[in-house]
């Protein structure tokens, strides 16, 4: 397993499938969804070092469980800039909540990981939720995200988008 994608090592055992999107930064290009199994996972993030370059790669948030459930992965793209100090303010704010999960610095800001695995109803409270956060939350993406009715990162580099996010912070 890459170092870039250990975060997603830890929902293998409590997700079955796992959505995975391909795009281009481009109005014209339509998204391309991916549906990849627990048991292929890590050959599947392999292969994203050796994909074309003029493609990104995201995660869904949307999963379905070994028992057939469909849930979602709570996931955020942050606005806060990624420093030591910033990171640590994310993670007392999640844990006030309640909240564990995975930071990872993406650039020019922060990708947040939930722990949890949340229904339908348990997910769109944690959006809602973080739409009270706005010096953290990229509102505008929250925005996007619950119109879309799931969540998107990105896991690759783009032309825009040259650093893969890597963890910085579990807890």
């Amino acid at each position: 397993m890459t170092k870039h994608y250990q975060h997603i090592e830890y929902y293998s055992d409590k997700v079955k499938w796992f959505n995975f999107v391909r795009f281009n930064y481009s109005y014209q290009a339509r998204d391309e969804h991916i549906l990849v199994s627990n048991t292929n996972i890590f050959e599947f993030l392999e292969k994203l070092n050796h994909r074309e370059t003029d493609q990104t790669i995201g995660i869904i948030s949307r999963v379905c469980t070994p028992y057939g459930e469909e849930k979602h992965i709570p996931i955020l793209d942050l606005s806060i800039y990624p420093n030591q100090e910033n990171a640590h303010f994310v993670k007392s704010t999640f844990e006030h909540e309640g909240i564990s999960g995975f930071l990872l610095n993406s650039g020019n800001s922060f990708h947040f990981y939930g722990k949890d695995l949340l229904y339908e109803d348990e997910w769109l409270r944690f959006m809602y939720k973080s739409l009270l956060i706005p010096t953290v939350t990229d509102t505008r993406h929250v925005g996007h995200r619950l119109l879309d009715g799931y969540g998107t990162l990105r896991l690759t580099t783009n032309a825009h988008k040259p650093k893969i996010p890597e963890l910085i912070l579990e807890w």
